[in-house]
């Protein structure tokens, strides 16, 4: 990535990162979809908010939810993620719900500390 920072500053000047008005949570889970065999990626998308699955193999989907929200210098405390995430998409289709509720702490947990 540094190559890439390289030639963008070369062309551009450097400029500083600009919070995008979203706030992005991922996740990892077990969950398998009744569709996996015809589609590994789905994009759901509502009024400044979306979410992103996508099969990783294994039985497991990986997934983002992108909220818009102005930018705060607090992290969301980890314990009330899952409840934020419900609270946000919980009026979502089925499987943006199973997807969130399927995730567990731990699976996140070793997911963020993988290299």
């Amino acid at each position: 990535m540094e190559f890439v920072d390289d030639v963008h500053s070369k062309l551009f000047g450097r400029q500083e990162a600009n919070y995008s008005s979203f706030t992005c949570y991922r996740g990892l889970t077990r969950y398998v979809p009744p569709y996996i065999d015809t589609v590994g990626y789905r994009v759901f998308l509502g009024l400044n908010q979306y979410f992103v699955a996508s099969d990783v193999g294994h039985g497991k989907m990986q997934w983002y939810a992108f909220h818009g929200e102005p930018p705060s210098s607090d992290p969301f405390p980890e314990v009330g993620k899952k409840k934020r995430l419900l609270d946000l998409f919980g009026n979502w289709c089925d499987e943006v719900i199973a997807l969130i509720s399927e995730t567990t702490k731990h699976m996140n947990t070793e997911y963020l500390r993988k290299p």
